[in-house]
């Protein structure tokens, strides 16, 4: 968190005010980080003995967007057919695992890919042997080609609401911005 407020003192007290209790133990057998909806506002981190403070900080920044989309969900019904998500036919591509995944998982992982390339973007850059998410130019490559497979959905317009649609668009264009050079 030390780290976060010399970065960003308003993304330190965004933090602050929506994550009310961290979990963290080095005892987990998959390390990695977690945000749950029914505990919103609680994350967990299962860091590696290896991790960097810049790991630390990009496991923070991940489940704090996870915390923050839901919330925003939840205020703004990103969903209007939840229950058609996870139909074969409208699984798409996810930006971080790179897999068939449903729209919430995938959209969830575009606004996780687009937090943690500003970050890397404005603070401690791409050039790191990152080691909870992949290299940046993967994970932009992965977010833009996710939200590709969002936006051509033929049932887009009854899965995913104007605002989501919105957000969506909205970090499209901010990864397209982030110069591939410096990847």
């Amino acid at each position: 968190m030390e780290r976060i407020a010399e970065y960003d003192s308003q993304l330190a007290s965004i933090f602050q005010t929506a994550v009310v209790s961290v979990f963290s133990t080095q005892d987990s057998a998959a390390p990695g980080s977690m945000t749950v909806r029914a505990a919103l506002g609680s994350i967990w981190i299962y860091p590696r003995a290896n991790w960097k403070v810049e790991d630390l900080v990009e496991a923070y920044v991940h489940e704090l967007t996870h915390t923050l989309v839901m919330l925003d969900e939840h205020r703004f019904w990103h969903y209007p057919h939840y229950d058609r998500l996870e139909r074969e036919e409208n699984l798409v591509h996810s930006a971080i695992r790179s897999e068939k995944r449903s729209l919430f998982a995938s959209a969830h992982s575009i606004f996780v890919a687009n937090e943690l390339l500003q970050v890397r973007e404005r603070h401690h850059g791409h050039k790191m042997e990152f080691q909870l998410h992949p290299q940046s130019r993967d994970i932009r490559e992965n977010a833009l080609r996710a939200l590709e497979s969002i936006l051509s959905l033929a049932n887009i317009d009854l899965l995913a609401s104007p605002r989501l649609r919105s957000l969506l668009e909205k970090s499209g264009q901010q990864l397209s911005a982030i110069q591939s050079a410096r990847l």
